[in-house]
């Protein structure tokens, strides 16, 4: 297929999928195949194998969001096209000594590391001295009680 409503490697990945669990049965595959092949070009996908049901059921909300997320790449791509046909650049032509993000690659932080950045940001609390109270009044009596011969 030429035009699909999905990235080649995304059909590419559901179909060897789709073999690989139903390869005890060709038939199965081949009709399972052909109702991604159906919904991807709009149709309405049904089938009288049930186990061909079963495989494109569980594969269809992860064909949805594909579609979906292939649409709104053609739309960017059709933005940035009328962009350049129409001469406004999407981003600045400064050369690339001056640009900031060329010379500084990404750095992608762990979750672990990302949550020590967001402690050490914020503002440490004072230690503050605990109140007396009456719990910590009973404690400093038992800890200074004077033996009957130390007095």
């Amino acid at each position: 297929m030429k035009n699909l409503s999905v990235s080649r490697k995304v059909y590419a990945d559901i179909t060897s999928r789709i073999s690989s669990a139903l390869s005890h049965s060709a038939a199965s595959a081949s009709e399972a195949i052909r109702l991604v092949d159906t919904y991807i070009a709009g149709g309405d996908a049904v089938s009288d194998d049930a186990t061909a049901m079963l495989a494109f059921n569980m594969i269809k909300p992860e064909l949805d969001r594909a579609m979906v997320r292939s649409q709104r790449a053609r739309e960017r791509a059709r933005a940035r096209k009328a962009a350049k046909e129409a001469g406004t650049p999407d981003q600045p032509s400064a050369p690339a000594e001056t640009r900031m993000d060329v010379a500084v690659p990404e750095v992608r932080l762990s979750r672990r590391d990302r949550r020590a950045l967001q402690r050490a940001a914020r503002p440490r609390k004072k230690n503050l001295p605990l109140r007396k109270n009456s719990l910590n009044l009973q404690h400093e009596r038992d800890r200074t009680h004077h033996t009957p011969g130390n007095a």
